[in-house]
């Protein structure tokens, strides 16, 4: 898969700020809607894994998604580039993307906050989870509520909420 910039009327999204991910599922134990838990494990949508290339197996699907990181002084207008697709063995084909960009800018709202509940396992490391905790600063989350005891420490610095990963 090749991204290719992303072209408007007025200026060019560059493809550095696009980035496919895909869809990896691993089994665990669900929970029913009403917070049953299933008797068996079920295969479940994980984590959006950075990808340069992947295999797949013939006539199965697979999610990708692109990520779009929009410079702040964009034009409002449509955008559009080629999501490339160059398999080892087989005909190369694309599809289409188009991105509209709309007149408005967003603004950071703190009257709210964004979390995520994170177990933590002493079978990860440290830079595991300062990778998955800045991903998701990146993505808007403001919160994360720690499940676990690797002998982290949760400190304020400045008013904010650090985790000290000195460990045991």
């Amino acid at each position: 898969v090749m991204l290719t910039d992303l072209v408007g009327e007025s200026g060019i999204i560059p493809k550095s700020n696009l980035h496919a991910r895909v869809v990896k599922y691993g089994e665990r134990q669900g929970l029913h809607w009403w917070a049953r838990q299933h008797r068996n494990n079920m295969i479940v949508p994980l984590y959006l894994q950075s990808i340069r290339e992947f295999s797949i197996q013939r006539d199965v699907t697979q999610q990708i998604w692109v990520l779009v990181s929009v410079p702040e002084n964009t034009s409002a207008g449509v955008y559009k580039g080629k999501i490339n697709i160059i398999p080892k063995n087989g005909v190369k084909d694309y599809i289409e993307l188009n991105l509209e960009i709309l007149p408005i800018k967003l603004t950071k709202d703190y009257d709210y906050f964004l979390a995520l509940y994170m177990h933590l396992s002493d079978k990860k490391d440290s830079a595991y989870y300062k990778k998955a905790i800045g991903d998701m600063k990146n993505h808007g989350l403001t919160a994360l509520a720690v499940i676990g005891d690797l002998g982290e420490k949760l400190v304020v610095k400045d008013s904010r909420a650090v985790v000290d990963w000195s460990g045991k």
